[in-house]
């Protein structure tokens, strides 16, 4: 694989494409490559938008991208646009890489289209700023995956993180083992990690999202923050899931949760 000869092909994009404009280009690769991709409506944003999974047909290994979860960073729905008709038109990558793929190229379109105004510039500070808009942490769908810890309890997700939670499957509308089996083939005997980190408030706090609790401990320890609990968790999400306590959204806890990898 050519990785230099891939980012050199990678157009020279001058401006951000629009939310509209996005969905009108997911819709011309499927009609383009219908043997190929497909779409699925997995959610509705909280305006009331359809939320589509952009399917890429491929090997048996399962990849899931998802740009946009601050709509004020839209470089990752261009990451999207280009890869996902890349890897359409070319038969070798998507054999050599061996996934079949999932896109959602911005889970939270409701507050880019907040951010349009600036989108095909002028790219300046004044502009960028009189059109800039991002959620408060609870109104992103990164962070409202239900969790239940300790007097930490949080059960209300987002209709948006209700969608990346359909498509991960671990929940809402399928929570059930089998789905988990086909998402990760050993995910019922594997042991996770549930990392609870305080930080000074200098630093980086929140969700330390989707990685493993040893080496979270690892890299803290290198930077010499403290507070870090490890705590062991067996794998029965969707057990643990009907489980999860009646919360309210402003609840908070004195560490920070982490994600389950």
């Amino acid at each position: 694989m050519d990785l230099q000869q891939i980012a050199a092909d990678i157009p020279d994009y001058q401006v951000f494409l629009t939310v509209d404009e996005l969905t009108a280009s997911t819709h011309r690769l499927v009609e383009e490559f219908p043997t190929l991709a497909s779409l699925k409506v997995i959610g509705q944003t909280r305006r009331g938008d359809p939320i589509e999974l952009l399917t890429i047909a491929g090997g048996p290994a399962q990849a899931f991208v998802f740009g946009a979860p601050h709509p004020n960073e839209p470089i990752g729905t261009m990451t999207i646009e280009y890869l996902s008709r890349r890897l359409c038109e070319d038969d070798a990558l998507r054999n050599e890489l061996g996934y079949t793929w999932h896109f959602i190229k911005a889970i939270d379109a409701d507050g880019t289209r907040l951010n349009e105004g600036w989108f095909k510039g002028p790219f300046t500070v004044t502009n960028y700023a009189r059109h800039f808009f991002r959620p408060a942490p609870f109104d992103q769908a990164e962070w409202t995956f239900p969790i239940h810890y300790k007097t930490l309890h949080f059960d209300r997700p987002l209709p948006e993180t209700q969608a990346l939670m359909r498509v991960i499957g671990i929940g809402m509308d399928q929570p059930d083992r089998y789905t988990l089996i086909a998402r990760r083939g050993d995910l019922l005997r594997k042991r996770f990690h549930l990392v609870l980190l305080d930080r000074p408030q200098h630093l980086t706090s929140g969700i330390d999202a989707l990685v493993d609790g040893e080496a979270v401990l690892a890299r803290d320890q290198r930077r010499g923050l403290g507070g870090l609990q490890v705590v062991e968790v067996v794998a029965d999400l969707a057990r643990d899931l009907e489980h999860v306590a009646e919360a309210g959204r402003d609840q908070q806890a004195g560490a920070r949760a982490a994600a389950l990898e």
